[in-house]
């Protein structure tokens, strides 16, 4: 019923959400001030229940080019003020596209940090006594020397989407 789209191009943008109608969607309104900035916020992932949302970001006071943060949704539905998730996540480089799986415990994204197989590889890190550790490249096959990510995996973790430009595909990120 509620889907969160990004408005914008490779330079600048922001995350909308927009609400079904009926048959139809509403049009796409600002997450809000404490998400939406003037800065670039690409990708986002919600929790099963809408409370938690994790969204990458290239805002001041981050680690280095795009950084992930979460943020609580308040009893009056707004967004409170992110949080980044540290350096335990966050590096120098960029680290984008989370998806936090409905569990809670597992987060995936996309980095072109030091130690990738590839241009941007996928990795995974888990939530242990309300610390996330220190991330895991999943290694191949998903991730190769090609562009591997926006990782998603179903509930009963049997099985994963993501997007790759590695040859054998239809052209692009398939």
């Amino acid at each position: 019923q509620e889907m969160i789209v990004f408005i914008g191009d490779r330079s600048s943008g922001s995350l909308f959400r927009i609400e079904k109608e009926g048959a139809s969607w509403s049009r796409p309104v600002p997450l809000g001030s404490g998400i939406h900035s003037n800065y670039m916020e690409s990708t986002a992932s919600m929790t099963p229940d809408n409370k938690t949302i994790y969204f990458a970001s290239n805002r001041p006071g981050g680690y280095g080019g795009m950084d992930i943060y979460t943020a609580q949704r308040k009893a009056d539905g707004s967004w409170g003020e992110p949080v980044n998730l540290g350096p335990s996540i966050n590096t120098r480089a960029n680290e984008d596209a989370p998806f936090i799986h409905p569990n809670n415990t597992l987060l995936f994204f996309t980095t072109d940090r030091t130690g990738v197989i590839g241009g941007n590889d996928i990795y995974k890190s888990e939530r242990i006594n309300d610390e996330w550790q220190e991330p895991r490249n999943m290694g191949y096959p998903i991730n190769t020397v090609a562009d591997d990510s926006y990782f998603t995996l179903i509930a009963d973790g049997t099985r994963g989407y993501f997007s790759s430009n590695r040859k054998g595909g239809l052209g692009g990120q398939d």
